[in-house]
């Protein structure tokens, strides 16, 4: 408390001020994405998010789903669905798949620890979340399919002895990227075996 967040849409052509946005009063903001049509905007904040009406700058969508900061949020490439990228909250941390328009909660995955990153297949068919460095889900990304909810793989850096206790060898999926023809996933790397890595999607 005692801050005032704001989220501030900047004109690319002159760097102007074009509106700041503060949903709900919000404290902090953490992530946010533009809708592909650029009619809605997503925004991560702590235990909750907001979809925002870009004509109007009115907020139509306020979920207090998540349990801690959303870390990450996405838009497919078709606009018919949101991931949102939930960190630990000191009980537990999930990955969550909504429907656009509707604004409802389509699946969640409960993890062993925060979500930190998050991006959809080109497609829009499959969505990887990628997470911190504790225990079963540590230095771990995940692929699921977006319709079903399912697993459909998973990439993971080097584990060493799974990834308990707090000082473990574990590192942290900073950052994803599925790249546009999705044969290939980015992953920004840290904590420990720092790196760009890059992944090669060979995935039905």
């Amino acid at each position: 408390g005692g801050t005032n967040g704001v989220v501030r849409i900047i004109n690319m052509t002159d760097a102007s001020v074009i509106q700041n946005l503060n949903p709900s009063g919000e404290d902090q903001f953490y992530s946010v994405e533009f809708s592909p049509s650029g009619g809605h905007l997503l925004i991560g904040g702590n235990e909750d998010f907001y979809v925002v009406e870009t004509s109007t700058w009115s907020t139509v969508r306020s979920e207090n789903d998540p349990n801690g900061v959303v870390n990450s949020v996405d838009w497919s490439p078709d606009g018919q669905h949101l991931a949102v990228c939930e960190g630990w909250d000191g009980s537990g941390a999930a990955t969550r798949l909504y429907e656009a328009g509707s604004w409802n909660l389509k699946w969640s995955k409960s993890t062993s620890t925060s979500c930190l990153s998050s991006d959809f297949s080109p497609d829009g068919r499959q969505v990887i979340f990628g997470m911190s460095w504790y225990q079963a889900d540590g230095a771990t990304a995940r692929i699921y399919e977006v319709t079903t909810g399912n697993s459909v793989d998973s990439i993971a850096q080097a584990r060493p002895n799974n990834c308990p206790g707090n000082n473990n060898g574990c590192g942290i999926n900073n950052g994803l990227s599925w790249s546009p023809d999705g044969t290939r996933i980015a992953s920004a790397f840290g904590r420990n075996d720092e790196g760009l890595y890059i992944w090669f999607a060979d995935l039905d």
